[in-house]
């Protein structure tokens, strides 16, 4: 496994989400449960990803609030949309069962 290293802010960014997520998991009943259970891993990945695209040539540089927040924004993004979408299947499951 890699250890992030995190730039100033950064870390308290990520510390920060992560604690959010972890009780926003524990509240949700399935299937979001479950989703929000994926997003800490998948957060990491894109942070990786936009790090990477930022410091092509420098990957062993800390990870900045700037990408951490980027990284965020992506994930919330997503999360509404999954949101939506199992909002939507449920009001068509419920149409279909009527």
């Amino acid at each position: 496994m890699t250890e992030l290293l995190f730039g100033p802010g950064g870390k308290r960014l990520w510390v920060k989400w992560l604690v959010e997520n972890a009780a926003r998991t524990e509240s949700e009943a399935e299937p979001m449960r479950s989703f929000y259970a994926d997003l800490p891993g998948q957060l990491t990945q894109i942070m990786m990803v936009l790090h990477s695209l930022a410091n092509p040539s420098g990957l062993k540089l800390a990870i900045s609030a700037k990408t951490v927040a980027a990284a965020l924004e992506l994930v919330e993004y997503h999360q509404a949309e999954v949101r939506k979408a199992i909002g939507t299947a449920a009001t068509i499951g419920a149409q279909a069962a009527a």
